[in-house]
């Protein structure tokens, strides 16, 4: 195909800033479920059909059903999603957008959200946008000039830039139609061929920026047209038909991405071939594809499980004698959660929060629900209680006497994308505090270790932690004569002693302690004798020590 550069200028973009979208493909969302746009000519008539939003989560696409997003007068074509969900580009124009049909651009995130007109060609028409999943293009079908005929793909950029014309092919009759992106923005599905040619429409692939175009299902015998990519890029779904153009009976079939291994979805044979199956879109999760069944005066909206395991469709959306259709499904933005950790005392419980939010579009986030089990290995946890604005929470109660690492895995759900991935919390649960260990005293001695009647004496010793401290002096009143103690000299433990009065520090202190004394505080000086100082130890936790003794020491008298 020949391709054609036209300057932005040619198409009056109105407020360029609204358009600005993240240019990398991170920007899409991640979810198994979503929204549905599509168009209803409910509360008027398919002349001025509106954009509706529908939620389709789970195997049976349950969900509200919200809109009309924009009021504008029109009929409302083809919306598409931006990557980020934000915003939705659509035709609107006339009821058959056979002139008027201008690309517009509806920001969701906007409390009174005003449609932009971002083409603004009166004299010609453009249908069927198609945003790419890079945010970057908007890709569209355009009639070149007015009564020309000619309809080529042009890819347009977001904000400023040249407008590409993909196709640019002038053949009188011939058209290039329903642009569908590849999931990494590098390639562009359309449909080609002369509608008023029987059966002369193929499906058709080619690089987003020009190049070589590949046929993908190009069977003479029938039409293909409207093609769908799925979001993993695998599979392709489409239109096939017989005859002229668009209208008529038709059927939605899937196929491998590069149009083998075919097989119709819809299966409209029989009665059921009274109408037709158009416009598919996939499911973010690449299960289901949606289309509409039935005429553009008489459509329904359904979905059905493109694994073909089950063989009725599931009616979404429904309104008599009106259509609904025109489906865009896009995800909404998972449920994101963090990792984390928390350190507790022994035997102590603690409240962990579990940080997880609604990763979609803030205009519509809804609240994330937490679940977890109610035991750990090592402990039992509490009932959730569930944040909305702000974290749950939950209570970890270790067992009695654990201590080490414990943990437990969070799962994440929101009624709209279902479940995120799930999130580990780990638990430090410290050691049990040391046991209560009793004060030491050591190193007791007394000096001079031969002292006369009345002179001072000095009384040493170590602890190892503060405590009061009871000094009892011990006189030698005899011997012991049980075995071992008839040798001499006469070991210390051979003595027999008896309490002769005491001393009390009540402050000593971790360390060395001394005390010098003359009289003992009941007013008495040691009298001659040998002595020796037990030293015993009680601190503030009321635990007392080992008794340790000082040597033997002497009291002469004075003269002598």
């Amino acid at each position: 195909m020949r391709l054609a550069l036209i300057p932005k200028a040619a198409f009056v973009v109105a407020v360029g800033a609204l358009l600005v979208l993240p240019s990398v493909a991170s920007a899409v969302l991640s979810g198994a479920n979503g929204r549905i746009a599509y168009v209803s000519g409910r509360g008027a008539t398919d002349a001025q059909a509106k954009i509706y939003l529908r939620v389709a989560a789970g195997s049976f696409g349950l969900g509200p059903n919200t809109g009309p997003v924009s009021l504008a007068s029109g009929q409302h074509r083809h919306p598409t999603w931006s990557p980020d969900r934000t915003k939705i580009a659509y035709a609107l124009g006339d009821a058959s957008c056979a002139t008027d049909c201008d690309i517009y651009v509806l920001d969701l995130t906007s409390p009174f959200p005003l449609p932009e007109n971002v083409t603004n060609t009166p004299t010609v028409t453009e249908d069927r946008p198609a945003w790419s999943p890079d945010g970057t293009r908007i890709a569209y079908e355009s009639e070149v000039s007015a009564g020309s005929g000619q309809v080529d793909i042009q890819v347009d950029p977001v904000g400023a830039g040249l407008t590409l014309n993909l196709t640019n092919t002038a053949g009188a009759g011939e058209i290039e139609g329903k642009p569908a992106w590849t999931p990494d923005s590098s390639e562009i599905y359309y449909h080609t061929g002369d509608p008023a040619v029987d059966n002369s429409l193929d499906i058709v692939k080619e690089p987003s920026g020009g190049g070589t175009v590949t046929k993908i299902v190009a069977n003479p015998l029938v039409n293909e047209f409207q093609p769908s990519l799925s979001p993993d890029g695998q599979q392709l779904c489409f239109t096939r038909g017989t005859g002229k153009g668009f209208n008529g009976t038709a059927d939605v079939i899937v196929s491998l991405a590069n149009g083998g291994a075919q097989k119709d979805l819809s299966d409209n044979v029989g009665t059921e071939a009274k109408h037709g199956d158009f416009n598919c879109t996939w499911s973010p999760n690449d299960v289901f594809v949606a289309y509409v069944r039935g005429t553009f005066g008489n459509g329904d909206l359904v979905m059905e499980r493109a694994d073909f395991s089950e063989p009725i469709p599931i009616e979404l959306e429904t309104s008599l004698n009106l259509f609904d259709g025109n489906p865009d499904w896009a995800p909404d933005g998972r449920p994101v959660c963090k990792d984390a950790t928390v350190d507790t005392g022994f035997n102590q419980p603690v409240t962990i929060e579990l940080q997880c939010f609604d990763s979609g579009p803030f205009y519509e986030r809804t609240q994330v629900q937490e679940s977890a089990p109610e035991k750990t290995a090592n402990g039992t946890l509490s009932a959730i209680t569930q944040g909305d604005q702000e974290p749950s929470t939950v209570i970890y109660t270790p067992n009695a006497g654990f201590s080490g690492k414990d943990t437990f895995q969070t799962n994440s759900f929101d009624k709209i994308a279902g479940f995120g991935e799930p999130k580990t919390v780990t638990i430090n649960v410290a050691p049990p505090p040391p046991a209560p260990k009793a004060p030491v005293v050591s190193s007791v001695k007394v000096t001079p270790r031969k002292a006369k009647a009345g002179a001072k004496l000095t009384v040493r010793w170590q602890l190892d932690e503060a405590a009061s401290t009871k000094l009892t002096f011990e006189r030698v009143v005899g011997f012991r004569m049980s075995k071992g103690c008839r040798q001499k000299p006469v070991k210390p433990r051979c003595y027999r002693y008896g309490n002769v009065g005491a001393i009390n520090v009540a402050n000593a202190k971790a360390g060395a302690n001394t005390l010098s004394f003359r009289k003992l505080p009941n007013g008495r000086k040691l009298p001659p004798s040998r002595y020796r100082v037990s030293v015993q130890a009680r601190d503030a936790d009321n635990l007392l020590s080992n008794t340790s003794l000082s040597p033997i020491f002497q009291i002469v008298p004075k003269k002598g």
